[in-house]
């Protein structure tokens, strides 16, 4: 499921993990984190000035997905406790859902 187009738009502080989203996902984003765990569309962070975003890139194309304009990632070892938390939390969310399905 996608998370859909121009996801998380000008986002400053908001943190989520999402399975994929459209096209433009990150643009102007300025704060917050976002990890994305499956594909994303075209012109993913144009104009991105701030806030952490990490790709799972399981089909090896992402660096044509990302817009030309200057993009900075850093990847330090708070930042991968960060990720590893945030998908921790979105892997128990999905359980508690099929939990709550029966």
């Amino acid at each position: 499921m996608c998370a859909g187009e121009r996801f998380a738009v000008r986002n400053s502080l908001a943190e989520a993990v999402v399975e994929g989203t459209g096209d433009h996902c990150c643009e102007y984003m300025t704060g917050g984190a976002v990890v994305c765990l499956g594909t994303v569309g075209r012109n993913v962070a144009a104009g991105m000035t701030g806030g952490l975003a990490y790709f799972y890139d399981e089909e090896g194309d992402f660096p044509d997905k990302v817009c030309a304009s200057p993009m900075h990632g850093y990847f330090m070892q708070p930042g991968i406790k960060c990720l590893h938390s945030a998908a921790a939390i979105h892997r128990m969310d999905l359980i508690f859902a099929e939990v709550q399905s029966f």
